[in-house]
């Protein structure tokens, strides 16, 4: 049991990270005259991990207390990452 708690520790950054990229890798905005639009995230693996990592060690070493610091902090990183792509559709 610990060590389950162990590993779930260390691999839900990483986890979370994947499934946000799969997921917004595959969002796309309806076809209109314009275009569409695409979404993509571009992740930096090993550094990514180590700051949401190190973010949810901070919350945990603090109770909690800098859970709110943690998440704006993780989501501004995230987002910063996030961009969104304008694919022209030729008829």
């Amino acid at each position: 049991m610990f060590l389950s708690i162990i590993t779930f520790g260390l691999y839900s950054p990483i986890a979370k990270l994947r499934l946000y990229h799969y997921f917004i890798n595959r969002t796309k905005s309806n076809e209109t005259e314009a275009g569409q639009l695409h979404f993509g995230y571009e992740p930096e693996g090993k550094e990514d991990y180590l700051y949401v990592f190190g973010q949810t060690i901070l919350s945990i070493i603090t109770l909690g207390i800098y859970y709110p610091w943690a998440f704006c902090n993780i989501g501004q990183r995230i987002a910063g990452k996030t961009f969104i792509e304008k694919r022209v559709l030729f008829q």
